[in-house]
């Protein structure tokens, strides 16, 4: 029951099964020919067998088969086990680990020497660390390209700020006053903020599938969908806004630094 996971196709095994076998999804994508009702000969021990794959479950990136244990004894004539899953009502790290010792040391008394025991909880933290390695990686690149825009954005209105001073300086002489002069450069930047937001998000899409597929030959298979989450675009779509009006904002306060006179002087 320990280990029951849930079929993507066909079944899970039965107790009056024979020689059935479940595969993993990373299995089955590896060798599409293994589906429910197709069967595949297996050579275990040096004698080859023949085994109907009853269904196809999740289970991680392992490329893994599952049978029954009564299976895999007829198949190897040896009734014996090579591990044991347990499952204890104990809580807490420390006695976790102290009922791992006692079972070790009874079962080697018992003539079982232990080779290897693990907390499922401590391989479940240690994966976990290793996507959450991924995942930071990620965020901070995508951070970096946050500063990257605003600072090439903040570039582009200082430029154009100073190639329209005499363009600035005729405003002011016919009565702009500076929120005007501010807003024309705040909407110029968040405009050029949102058609990069239009742009980027149907490119996203492909760069976004490319890396989840990559991201799932490497660790885990994670299903990319072709439609961006609503609410991440929205995210995005208020972030390039404030990094715009942030930009932005230097440019438009030298702008409304300039006098009228140093402005229509300008050459």
């Amino acid at each position: 029951r320990l280990v029951a996971f849930t079929p993507l196709e066909g079944r899970w095994l039965r107790a009056d099964d024979g020689r059935a076998m479940v595969v993993s999804r990373r299995r089955a994508a590896d060798e599409p020919g293994l589906l429910p009702g197709a069967t595949a000969t297996l050579v275990i021990g040096g004698r080859e067998s023949v085994w109907e794959v009853v269904g196809i479950v999740d289970m991680g990136p392992g490329a893994t088969a599952f049978t029954s244990r009564a299976a895999v004894a007829d198949a190897v004539d040896d009734p014996r086990a090579r591990g044991a899953v347990l499952s204890a009502t104990v809580a807490g790290t420390a006695s976790e680990s102290e009922l791992i010792q006692r079972l070790r040391r009874d079962l080697e008394e018992r003539g079982f020497p232990v080779e290897s025991g693990q907390l499922v909880q401590a391989s479940r933290v240690a994966l976990e660390d290793h996507l959450l390695m991924v995942a930071g990686f990620l965020v901070v690149m995508s951070q970096l390209t946050i500063v990257v825009g605003g600072l090439a954005l903040a570039t582009t209105m200082s430029l154009s700020v100073l190639e329209r001073t005499r363009e600035i300086g005729v405003l002011r002489a016919i009565g702009a006053r500076h929120r005007t002069i501010v807003l024309i450069i705040q909407g110029e930047g968040l405009v050029v903020a949102v058609l990069s937001w239009a742009l980027a998000v149907p490119l996203s899409v492909p760069m976004s599938v490319a890396v989840a597929r990559s991201f799932g030959r490497v660790m885990l298979p994670v299903p990319a969908g072709m439609a961006p989450q609503g609410s991440a675009v929205l995210a995005w779509l208020v972030l390039a806004v404030v990094v715009s009006a942030l930009a932005c904002a230097w440019p438009a306060w030298s702008a409304t630094r300039i006098t009228t006179a140093q402005a229509l002087a300008y050459e």
